[in-house]
């Protein structure tokens, strides 16, 4: 499959970590259970929720929506989409350790996007006649893969605090990297009638020629999680708990039959012009001349090779306010994502035995403000729990840039 074509399709098939996608963090809500969960998540700096449900969903970006995503940016913008959903079994083992195991899938996508790269993406070239299209700096990951975890909870050490560590069988089924480099960039003839193309990039794929299904095997790699909890009395003589947890520190390995793409040189196309690069057909691929396009490449070659997955590391302090009311203070951080550090802040409040809300206050990640809530019931069976990080973006998706949703349905165990 050709480099171009394979950028556009996996852009707008990969339909994705979000909400703190962390089995301990659960264990610790609930306690043991058998747990469904899901979580979905999208967020851009510039570009708003509508335009991006309609590229991922189907439907028509107007042209609207494009100048307002255009008006927004800046040099270099950014634009993250995830989905987790997973079984998990936390249980008992000994007075003082409970196990975990949990089969998990994640669907990620995140870029840093440079202007210019966005305009000629969804405006084709015609916007730069007589002018060069710079892509310096655009980044792509998209990852789709499946773990199976392993993991153990010592829930009273030192009689309060807690330490559960774990480890992970990844699969991968599909991966795209791009990265244009330095000096990448696109000069269009003022009439339109030739094309010049300096392709400084990096491009690797996962096997192209294996069907796309979750059963599909391209990858092999492995993952730890690290979970902490004291419990500890503040100032005021309150209740506090302070937690860390880093997860899905881990890498893929992907089989000798992915692909790996280096090109710095200079290609010209004469009498070649389109409008969309979002838009090409595979005929008008093959008018792009894209077979000139991979022999240009300086290296070009069909191995194995090791990619890092998108790791996660979250700081959090909860104090108690009273016996209702808890806040929670925090930090997030994505590694190799793209990701801006994600500062929050939560107050809890428990309406009665049964029921309690949460509300989310919080700056950073792919978007800038988010603004959530989330609801849960419990019974002496059964925990649910409803939210969002990010309700803005299903409010008025036309003027935010963020949405997420996350369902739990947990059957608690003894």
């Amino acid at each position: 499959m050709r480099p171009v074509k394979v950028i556009v399709l996996i852009c707008c098939a990969l339909k994705t970590v979000a909400q703190f996608n962390s089995s301990f963090l659960d264990y610790s809500r609930r306690g043991r259970n058998i747990s469904a969960n899901v979580e979905y998540s999208s967020g851009s700096n510039f570009i708003q929720s509508s335009f991006i449900n309609r590229f991922l969903f189907g439907g028509h970006i107007s042209q609207e929506e494009k100048d307002r995503a255009t008006n927004k940016s800046k040099g270099y913008n950014r634009l993250g989409i995830n989905l987790n959903y997973d079984l998990t079994a936390s249980f008992k083992g000994t007075k003082k350790i409970d196990f975990l195991v949990s089969i998990q899938n994640h669907e990620v996508f995140n870029s840093t996007i440079n202007r210019d790269f966005f305009k000629v993406l969804f405006y084709g070239n015609k916007s730069f006649l007589g002018e060069t299209a710079n892509f310096s700096h655009t980044n792509i990951n998209a990852y789709r893969y499946q773990e199976l975890k392993f993991g153990a909870i010592w829930h009273s050490v030192d009689s309060v605090a807690k330490i559960g560590v774990s480890i992970s069988l990844l699969k991968g089924e599909q991966m795209l990297f791009f990265s244009a480099n330095n000096n990448s960039s696109l000069y269009t003839h003022p009439e339109g009638d030739l094309l010049s193309f300096q392709t400084n990039f990096n491009l690797a794929l996962s096997d192209t020629n294996s069907a796309r299904s979750i059963l599909s095997y391209n990858g092999l790699g492995t993952s730890a999680d690290l979970y902490f909890e004291l419990p500890y009395k503040g100032l005021c003589g309150k209740k506090n708990t302070f937690l860390f947890n880093a997860y899905n520190v881990g890498f893929l390995n992907w089989n000798n039959q992915s692909l790996t793409y280096i090109s710095d040189t200079n290609i010209v196309f004469e009498g070649f012009q389109f409008n969309s690069l979002a838009q090409l057909s595979d005929s008008t691929v093959q008018n792009f001349s894209t077979d000139s396009l991979i022999n240009a490449a300086s290296d070009v070659k069909k191995e194995s090779f090791v990619t890092n997955i998108p790791s996660s590391l979250i700081l959090m302090n909860t104090m108690e306010i009273n016996s209702r009311l808890n806040l929670n203070i925090g930090l997030q951080h994505v590694f190799a994502s793209n990701y801006k550090p994600y500062y929050f802040i939560e107050p809890s409040y428990t309406i009665n035995k049964s029921s309690s809300v949460t509300g989310h206050l919080a700056y950073g990640g792919y978007a800038n403000f988010n603004l959530g809530m989330n609801y849960v019931y419990q019974n002496e069976g059964w925990y649910f729990r409803i939210g969002s990080n990010a309700l803005q973006g299903f409010i008025a998706p036309a003027k935010s840039y963020a949405q997420s949703l996350y369902l739990s349905v947990a059957k608690k165990l003894k």
